[in-house]
């Protein structure tokens, strides 16, 4: 079993002087074990900055097996506060960005799976070319779907990462 916030680093913070839903979840969430902590309690923890250092293998677990799991707000909410880490902004370990570039490159395939079936349901399951659409409008489509997905979280912070990490980001035809 795997300590607290608290028990790791050596701080019993004061009991909450500010009422607040946030607030009073990230006391609370300091004086439970790690190992239980829920996508959500990771999320909010992480976007928060506390404790990240500690989380953050336990983050990368649950990234691992599903890089757009989500917490209560959205899928891939989680990856999103990972990103967004000053953690992250502050590291300079290359196997933490390595693992963060599989997982963004998981996360962009899936949504790129996600918007070819949402094309192909377009078409009834059948292929655009039944319906005259040829392989060079069906990559436009695709492009233009994943502007518009680009305008939403997660994919404004994963595909960033990835342009700034000089990951591809391709759009062609599968």
């Amino acid at each position: 079993m795997a300590g607290t916030l608290e028990q790791i680093e050596g701080e019993v913070w004061p009991e909450p002087s500010f009422d607040s839903h946030l607030v009073t979840t990230c006391h609370a969430l300091r004086k439970k074990p790690i190992d239980q902590f829920t996508v959500e309690d990771l999320r909010i923890m992480i976007g928060q900055n506390f404790g990240v250092e500690h989380l953050f293998p336990y983050a990368l677990k649950v990234l691992r097996s599903n890089p757009l799991v989500a917490g209560d707000f959205y899928e891939g909410d989680l990856l999103k506060s990972v990103l967004c880490s000053d953690f992250i902004r502050t590291s300079d370990d290359i196997h933490i960005f390595q693992e963060l570039e599989a997982l963004c490159s998981l996360a962009f395939d899936e949504g790129v799976r996600q918007i070819d079936e949402d094309i192909s349901l377009t078409f009834f399951g059948m292929p655009p070319s039944d319906f005259g659409v040829d392989e060079a409008r069906v990559a436009d489509l695709r492009a233009n779907k994943l502007l518009e997905l680009e305008k939403h979280q997660p994919w404004t912070t994963v595909l960033e990462f990835m342009r700034e990490r000089g990951l591809p980001v391709d759009l062609s035809p599968t």
